[in-house]
C-alpha cells in the first residue's frame, strides 16, 4: 500500500480481499470525518477503468463489494480519495 499524504489518519485502507480477485472484489477502509470519497480503479498506466464509489460517505467504519468480472487478467490500482488523502494498493485480476 502506498500512502500519499499528510501524517494524520483521516483515511485508512483496512483491507482489499480477495487479491488476487477473479470475481469480486471486498475493499473496507475508515474515514475520520464525513467526506467526499473517491475509490477508483486504474490500469497500470493511470486510466481509470471502473469507478468503485463517488460521493459524500460518512465518517467510521465503510465497506463496499465491487466486481471486476469484466476486467480482463492483469495488475490494477485501487485509489481511494477522501480527507485530502490519497491511499494506492496494487490488485490483481486473475482468469
Amino acid at each position: 500500500m502506498v500512502r500519499l499524504s499528510s501524517a494524520t489518519a483521516a483515511l485508512v485502507l483496512v483491507r482489499v480481499a480477495p487479491n488476487p480477485s477473479a470475481d469480486v472484489l471486498e475493499v473496507a477502509y475508515t474515514l475520520g470525518g464525513e467526506a467526499w470519497t473517491d475509490i477508483s480503479l486504474l490500469d497500470m498506466r493511470g486510466n481509470t477503468v471502473q469507478i468503485f464509489a463517488k460521493g459524500i460517505k460518512q465518517a467510521g467504519e465503510q465497506s463496499l463489494q465491487a466486481s471486476v468480472k469484466h476486467l480482463p487478467s492483469g495488475t490494477y490500482l485501487l485509489r481511494m480519495e477522501s480527507c485530502g488523502e490519497v491511499v494506492m494498493q496494487r490488485v490483481e485480476v486473475v482468469r
